[in-house]
């Protein structure tokens, strides 16, 4: 076999061993399992910026909050010491995705802080950038 042929074959062995990493790459689920663990994460330990680091520029929830928003809110919430001791409980959270629609939800998850209460469902939507926070509801 000439050198330019082994060259060849290498080559195209190469991109399909990395053609086939990405197929083997991780689901959906666990995707969105991360965003909401790292939510989850910077809601315990007060870390603003990583519990809004997974929601999207076109986040909107019922209040007609934007991204920056939510963030500012937060801030200010966190001033307050409305999250002292947070905690969050996954126990009867579930996660369902709608392929067809690239979205999903995820909740209820229940946080409990030194200030309260309160019950989320969580509204994520594939982007091109992986799956993001699309809207919150409280209630």
């Amino acid at each position: 076999m000439s050198t330019l042929a082994k060259l060849s074959v290498a080559t195209l062995v190469a991109v399909l061993v990395a053609g086939c990493a990405g197929v083997g790459g991780k689901s959906d689920m666990d995707q969105i399992s991360e965003v909401i663990s790292g939510w989850k994460t910077g809601v315990e330990t007060q870390n603003i910026d990583q519990a809004t680091a997974n929601y999207s520029d076109d986040y909107q929830d019922a209040q007609a909050s934007s991204k920056a928003d939510v963030i500012e809110f937060l801030k200010g919430v966190k001033d307050q010491g409305m999250l002292e001791n947070a905690k969050v409980s996954d126990k009867d959270a579930k996660i369902s995705i709608d392929k067809e629609k690239n979205e999903a939800t995820a909740g209820p998850y229940d946080i409990t802080s030194d200030a309260g209460g309160w019950t989320i469902d969580i509204y994520l939507k594939k982007e091109s950038g992986g799956w993001k926070i699309v809207s919150v509801d409280v209630y």
